[in-house]
């Protein structure tokens, strides 16, 4: 998993560092990032695990910080990162009549 730096509070700069949350306590730690997914992640805290599987949404959001109440997490999978129109990392483009399929699941286990 690698998690994306920023250059401000609100948008990636495109670089990133490798990280290990997979099977982590999150609600242990301050989250508000976005991540670059490969695989199949679990996540989960003291009582909770989910697994989130996604089709072509490389990309995905975390956010348990200031107004999540360190009892929940925001999951946003994305198909390209905060700002994707300036940094282009994740820009999807599509020529007249083509398709573009993604999908995502959250799964409680």
């Amino acid at each position: 998993m690698k998690k994306f730096n920023y250059r401000n509070v609100y948008f990636p700069d495109g670089s990133t560092v490798d990280v290990d949350y997979n099977g982590k306590e999150l609600n242990k730690m301050p989250l508000d990032n976005c991540f670059y997914l490969d695989s199949t992640v679990i996540l989960k805290d003291e009582k909770h695990s989910i697994r989130i599987t996604r089709k072509n949404m490389p990309y995905l959001v975390l956010y348990n910080g200031q107004y999540a109440g360190n009892d929940s997490i925001a999951v946003e999978p994305m198909t390209g990162i905060p700002d994707v129109y300036h940094n282009m990392v994740g820009l999807v483009t599509l020529e007249k009549n083509a398709e573009f399929v993604c999908s995502y699941s959250i799964e409680v286990i």
